[in-house]
Formats: C-alpha cells, sequence, structure tokens
C-alpha cells in the first residue's frame, strides 16, 4: 500500500523579506526568457475526493545528490500561502533534464521509459498529529506537455491515485486528478524554502 507524504519537516518558513528577494530572483529565471509572469492552472479532482483548484503552477530541476530532477508543481492559490500548517499542492516528478514536448506515463513504480511519479495534498493542521485532509499517491495516469516558449512550458495531466483522508490512517481513498496548466520557471532555493515535504524520491 503507497505511504502517505510525511506530514513533518525540520525548518521554517523564511521571513517575508527575504521570501519576496526568492521570489523577485524566481521571476528572473535561471537559464529561461521568461515573462515576468506567474504560471497558472485549474486542476479537478474526482472520487473519494472531490474538488477544484485554481492557483499558481512551475516547473524547477534542482540536484538531488545523484543528478537532476525534473518537478512540475501546482499550488492552491499563491505559491506563499501554502505553509507548514496549511497547503494544498500537486506534484509531478522524474530524474532528469526539462522533458521535451510529448506525451509520459506517470506510475507508481515508474518502470517504463521516461514515466514520471505523482502526488497530492491538501492538508490543514499539517504540521500537527491532528492533520487533516486526502493525501494521494499516483498509481497510473499521463501527462502531455504541449509547448515550451520563453520560459512557460504548457500542457495537461490526469492521473488516478491511492491513499488516505488524515487523520485517518486505515482506511484507503482513491481519486482522479486532473488538469491543464502553465507554469513558470522556479528555482529550487524558493521551492525548497516552502516548509512542505514533496517527497521527491
Amino acid at each position: 500500500m503507497p505511504v502517505p507524504p510525511s506530514l513533518h519537516r525540520t525548518g521554517r518558513l523564511l521571513r517575508a523579506p527575504l521570501l519576496a528577494a526568492l521570489a523577485l530572483f524566481a521571476l528572473a529565471g535561471c537559464d529561461e526568457e521568461g515573462l515576468g509572469l506567474n504560471g497558472e492552472y485549474v486542476a479537478t479532482v474526482s472520487g473519494d475526493v472531490n474538488a477544484d483548484y485554481t492557483g499558481e503552477a512551475y516547473y524547477t530541476v534542482f540536484d538531488n545528490g545523484s543528478g537532476p530532477v525534473f518537478a512540475l508543481l501546482f499550488f492552491r492559490g499563491d505559491l506563499f500561502d501554502n505553509d507548514e500548517d496549511e497547503y494544498a499542492y500537486v506534484a509531478l516528478w522524474r530524474e532528469g533534464d526539462r522533458p521535451g514536448t510529448g506525451v509520459y506515463p506517470i506510475e507508481s513504480a515508474q518502470t517504463a521509459p521516461a514515466a514520471f511519479a505523482a502526488s497530492y495534498a491538501d492538508l490543514v493542521d499539517a504540521d500537527t498529529p491532528e492533520a487533516s485532509g486526502p493525501v494521494l499517491t499516483a498509481t497510473e495516469g499521463v501527462l502531455t506537455l504541449t509547448h515550451f516558449e520563453a520560459g512557460f512550458l504548457s500542457g495537461s495531466f490526469r492521473f488516478d491515485g491511492h491513499g488516505l483522508y488524515l487523520p485517518e490512517t486505515n482506511a484507503f481513498i482513491d481519486a482522479a486528478v486532473d488538469g491543464t496548466f502553465e507554469a513558470r520557471y522556479l528555482a529550487p532555493g524558493v521551492l525548497f524554502s516552502l516548509p512542505i515535504d514533496f517527497q521527491f524520491d
């Protein structure tokens, strides 16, 4: 059975002035041109969980110690509205640099060539033992990357997920997550300033 992502992480959200500086660095990009705008997405969760989301969409490439990892991240509302107490996100990732346009499988075991892993969480009181909300790990699905221009990566995704609705720990739930996006480059330092353990492994 899939194990829900960790609900605890050492560290605290950086103070506002530093976050603002990091955000400006993120908008400047790294090796991408960019338009100086945040990315956006819309997504729907259906099944044992039913919810609609809109917010900011980002992609990044970071080094996990063994090489580069590419990640797509979709946050409810503004990126910095998500903190150690309350957050909602969808994440997709795989080893390697930013991929080109095309269709990529999403798998729990990532056994297919170029397969992505994915997860979804929507938690309140996330930094306490009373954390409440759904936490899902993708079992199968598809990520489609359709266009890349001026630092923005566009596409769509859909995956079936399996997990828990915390604080319950012995009754599993299933739901489908699907959405469309135009994601903006985000510097890894900004992503990892958030006190959220995305379980990129």
